[in-house]
């Protein structure tokens, strides 16, 4: 399962394609990422309004039975499909950006369009546009 980190906004999301469409903060700038569903995705602090339940909800849910199951309730005869055996979590790569020495630089979009724009920015930090060229291969 791909994992998405550092997420501020999905832009789209298609359930018949199984894609989603995310902008991703990075060290470079914002990155628009598209990745294959089912994937987890992490938001950025502040990117959602908390929705508060009104209170007599909140004590409804607190006097709610809590309902457990185990493998035999839920008709798992074979128990090596159960837990850590079961659902192992196998990690095949970790990416993280590479630290950059130089500091950020403005760059002014005006009447640009959006494809010189894009062009500017990878002219300034070319190790982005190769960075963005691997997470793609990824998908």
């Amino acid at each position: 399962m791909l994992q998405l980190t550092y997420v501020a906004k999905i832009r789209s999301l298609d359930l018949d394609a199984r894609t989603m469409e995310v902008e991703r903060r990075s060290e470079g700038g914002v990155q628009v990422l598209r990745a294959r569903l089912p994937c987890l995705v992490t938001m950025l602090e502040g990117t959602n309004q908390i929705r508060r339940g009104a209170m007599a909800d909140a004590l409804r849910a607190a006097r709610a039975p809590i309902v457990r199951w185990n493998a035999q309730d839920a008709g798992v005869e074979d128990l090596s499909k159960c837990g850590l055996r079961g659902s192992p979590t196998i990690v095949k790569r970790v990416l993280a950006p590479t630290a950059r020495s130089e500091k950020a630089t403005m760059v002014e979009a005006g009447d640009q369009p959006s494809e010189a724009l894009i062009e500017a920015i990878f002219r300034r930090q070319p190790k982005l546009e190769a960075d963005l060229a691997t997470l793609a291969h990824g998908f």
